[in-house]
């Protein structure tokens, strides 16, 4: 069981990379990182 969740969020940093929201699970903690769109990151749909 892992003690950290990726989350893309709707901003992209360049056409291969994209803004994601990490949640940290021992801390709540949570950070914004850059990272490869292939990565398959989970994505949570909020209707505005």
């Amino acid at each position: 069981l892992s003690y950290l969740a990726y989350f893309w969020s709707s901003t992209e940093y360049s056409s291969t990379r994209a803004r994601s929201i990490d949640l940290y699970y021992s801390n709540a903690y949570i950070s914004f990182d850059y990272y490869y769109e292939e990565y398959g990151f989970s994505v949570r749909c909020v209707k505005d």
